[in-house]
């Protein structure tokens, strides 16, 4: 990484704490919305006719694109960079959400889970690359210790925050 490449303005500066808490924001996103689902099985039974073992499946589903894409996201950072895969994650997890929001069917929901793990890889692909790429070598080790955090407090939250919507009127939002 070149000076005048870590010195360019613009989102996502390499380097710089708003830069570092962001990529661990993207990490907590993803993590979160691999747990967010577990709350609201009744939900999900109730509105989707969802039986325990197609939630279980629907659960599940998120870590297929993981299985597939892991290898070829890597080459996806490599290629475009770290800011625009992120930049896209965060573009495409928004697509899932919408989708989760309007779906009206099980298949539907499925399609919105795979997006959504389509995303979350390409998050954990290119959050630590980015990081990583913090020129100082202090700063950099306290970014990946942050980074190494993101799955428990994101785990959590998605827990946290679903619980708190699980069986209301506004489940979905």
């Amino acid at each position: 990484m070149s000076a005048s490449a870590a010195a360019r303005p613009g989102i996502l500066k390499i380097g710089t704490w708003p830069t570092i808490v962001a990529v661990y924001f993207y990490g907590i996103c993803g993590a979160a919305t691999v747990a967010k689902l577990i709350p609201l099985v009744g939900d999900m039974a109730h509105d989707f006719g969802v039986d325990p073992a197609a939630f279980g499946w629907l659960v599940a589903l998120i870590a297929l694109p993981a299985a597939i894409l892991a290898i070829p996201s890597g080459l996806v950072v490599d290629r475009f960079g770290p800011r625009r895969v992120l930049l896209g994650a965060a573009l495409t997890g928004i697509a899932s959400n919408l989708l989760y929001y309007t779906a009206s069917s099980v298949p539907m929901l499925q399609a919105a889970r795979l997006l959504e793990g389509a995303a979350i890889v390409h998050i954990y692909t290119a959050g630590p690359v980015l990081m990583m790429a913090t020129p100082d070598a202090g700063r950099r080790t306290s970014a990946m210790t942050l980074w190494a955090t993101y799955a428990p407090v994101g785990t959590a939250l998605g827990l946290t925050i679903a619980g708190i919507f699980a069986e209301t009127a506004g489940w979905r939002g």
